[in-house]
């Protein structure tokens, strides 16, 4: 197996609010109509596990994004918080799946073209972009607006 590669925050502050995520990984499932891909990488010398399932929507609705947190994924949240400048999370990451605006990409394909999708966080009120990108293998976690972060961080970890 290959080392994990380490987690990427703020790669390029000129895009963005500078509080963009990467987080290696890998595919581990693509059907027709959703795909999964698993974590393989480290912050701060912990590995950080994470699963995200995408799934498209059916007949023009909605789609969603499901992130399933492992051993870790407190560390990558603290990361986050600190990144942009927000308090540390008092509670552990939690598995959440929300609603998905598919905005490029075909489930089907993600094996060898980009996904980009936007979810939406109702209760925090707040908009996240979730994307896979196979050519650089990176789980993108990349912020709508510096003015979500909170509502970001509260909605992963059910503040």
């Amino acid at each position: 197996m290959t080392p994990a590669l380490p987690v990427v925050i703020g790669r390029n502050p000129d895009e963005g609010w500078g509080g963009d995520v990467e987080v290696p990984a890998k595919v581990l499932r693509v059907d027709e109509h959703s795909f999964v891909v698993r974590t393989h990488a480290t912050i701060d010398g912990r590995l950080v596990e994470l699963e995200a399932s995408f799934e498209e929507p059916t007949q023009g609705g909605i789609g969603a994004v499901e992130l399933r947190p492992g051993a870790g994924a407190d560390a990558l949240l603290g990361a986050i918080a600190k990144a942009w400048e927000q308090p540390a999370p008092t509670k552990p990451a939690r598995k959440v799946r929300v609603a998905a605006a598919w905005l490029v990409g075909t489930a089907r394909d993600a094996r060898h073209s980009a996904t980009r999708t936007k979810v939406f966080f109702e209760e925090q009120d707040a908009e996240f972009y979730v994307n896979w990108n196979p050519e650089t293998s990176m789980l993108e976690l990349f912020e709508k607006d510096d003015e979500y972060r909170a509502g970001v961080l509260g909605a992963l970890t059910g503040s």
